[in-house]
């Protein structure tokens, strides 16, 4: 027998990511044999990822892949002993529009949340999930603007699927916390808002006139870092933090008894473009050249040092002169035009702090490829996603605590790829200003301070030639004025 290793499932949805991002492929390897077994996985021409699938044991393997329009994306293969399985990758894309995730482990309420949720965000489609679906990378999760979920749901979830929901959050996603059920417990809060939910009453006659099927209501009164959206009948009734480039927004009301009107607008509408403005910002830095810088290979400089030598040789010998340089010349066309197979030519990185121990990194790095085909990129962090691959095609694959960026094209090509990682937050020295031009948001008038090169978290393995990073300390969260529902008036 070749190997005991077997492909249990190659989907274009892998399980858990039904997010609707047409992009994500999952590989469940299994091992049925006592014998530990090595698989490889990577590019066509190059594998990036190695690992040792032990006796009655599975090992998950997870692609996700980022083009734009024609752009193709690279071949990928899985080898398992002398056989190679193709991985065939798809650019994300959004047929139904991009996805508002509904966490919940019923049903019930569907088709009446979904007509909600189109009224304050037409362009997003309700897509469900289970909770025991909830997958444990925050990559895949990202790409959803709206998450929302009730809090006896939040609180049950494993450790793993509730930071990958903080993840996505902090990535830009706004996160919607359904506290109105009595039995919502407060630690469905913990680690995403500050807010204390009072005992649960009658509605009053404000929210009752805007919400006539809702038959209680829930005090949210915010905590520190906490702002109030919206008030009616003197109480918090949505309740909302900045995390990261996203916003957490908890609800006294059920998601069944939310209807259309001002508080599905507090709860649902559109949040801050915070990572677009990041990456924005980021993407000020000098446009990638054209390849004229490419350097030569060692090849190529001989042959050009040889040059005046064959030509003394030639005087003299003219026959000789010949016989050595048409092998010189053959050897210098087909060697590769520069000293490495990948480049790594500039890295930018802005931090944006989560918490005391944790921060958000997004990221641009620049690569010049130096052979053609398919390129591997080792990751050297754990909690990373790719965002963007320009001017072609990138995946990201990730096995156990293994990533890597698969990049493909002809030599001298250049990439600029776009990532977010949750990091450590690192230190860095005084305040040097505050990030200028952007609107209201999470990172509105930041102090910008500069990284030391040590503290710069580079995601490839390799350093790059020219690096910078900053950290943003965002602004304090200005309270907006609270939106008040007035009482009806009376007959």
């Amino acid at each position: 027998m070749h190997h005991l290793l077997t492909v249990l499932a190659l989907l274009a949805v892998p399980p858990p990511a039904p997010v609707g991002d047409g992009s994500a492929l999952g590989v469940a390897l299994n091992n049925p044999g006592v014998h530990p077994v090595t698989v490889a996985v990577g590019a066509a021409d190059e594998p990036a990822l190695e690992g040792v699938v032990p006796g009655y044991a599975e090992q998950a393997l997870r692609v996700q892949c980022a083009a734009r329009g024609a752009e193709g994306v690279p071949a990928l293969v899985a080898r398992v002993g002398d056989r190679e399985l193709p991985l065939v990758g798809q650019p994300i894309a959004f047929p139904d529009g991009p996805p508002a995730l509904w966490i919940s482990g019923a049903l019930q309420g569907r088709a009446a949340l979904a007509e909600v949720v189109a009224g304050v965000r037409p362009g997003l489609a309700l897509v469900h999930l289970e909770p025991k679906a909830v997958p444990h990378g925050f990559e895949a999760l990202r790409f959803a603007p709206l998450i929302i979920v009730d809090g006896i749901t939040m609180a049950a979830l494993d450790p793993a699927a509730r930071r990958a929901v903080q993840g996505a959050v902090a990535a830009g996603a706004v996160l919607v916390l359904a506290m109105g059920a009595a039995d919502a417990p407060a630690a469905a809060l913990d680690g995403f808002i500050d807010a204390r939910p009072g005992e649960t009453g009658s509605v009053g006659p404000a929210l009752g006139a805007v919400l006539p099927q809702a038959t209680s209501v829930r005090p949210l009164p915010p905590g520190p870092g906490a702002a109030v959206r919206l008030k009616a009948d003197g109480h918090a009734v949505v309740v909302a933090r900045a995390y990261g480039l996203g916003e957490v927004r908890a609800v006294g009301v059920a998601l069944t008894e939310l209807g259309a009107g001002a508080v599905a607008r507090a709860a649902l509408g559109e949040g801050p473009d915070g990572f677009g403005q990041a990456l924005g910002w980021l993407e000020r830095a000098p446009p990638l050249g054209d390849g004229a810088g490419v350097r030569w290979s060692v090849w190529a400089w001989a042959s050009l040092l040889v040059i005046p030598l064959l030509g003394l040789v030639y005087r003299r010998w003219p026959r000789v002169a010949v016989a050595l340089a048409a092998p010189g010349w053959l050897a210098a066309v087909w060697a590769p035009p520069v000293d490495e197979a990948l480049g790594v030519d500039a890295e930018r990185v802005l931090v944006l702090p989560l918490d005391e121990a944790e921060a958000l990194a997004v990221g641009t790095v620049d690569i010049t490829l130096g052979i053609g085909g398919g390129r591997t990129l080792a990751v050297g962090l754990a909690d990373v996603a790719l965002e963007d691959a320009r001017p072609q095609g990138a995946c990201l694959m990730r096995m156990g605590e293994q990533s890597a960026f698969v990049v493909q094209g002809e030599p001298g090509g250049r990439r600029r790829l776009s990532w977010l990682a949750r990091i450590p937050r690192p230190t860095a020295g005084a305040a040097e200003g505050t990030l200028p031009a952007w609107p209201p948001g999470p990172l509105a008038g930041g102090a910008l301070r500069a990284l030391p090169p040590d503290a710069v978290p580079a995601v490839l393995a390799r350093p790059a030639r020219s690096t910078e990073g900053w950290l943003v300390e965002p602004a304090n969260v200005q309270a907006s004025p609270p939106k008040v529902l007035e009482a009806p008036a009376e007959p």
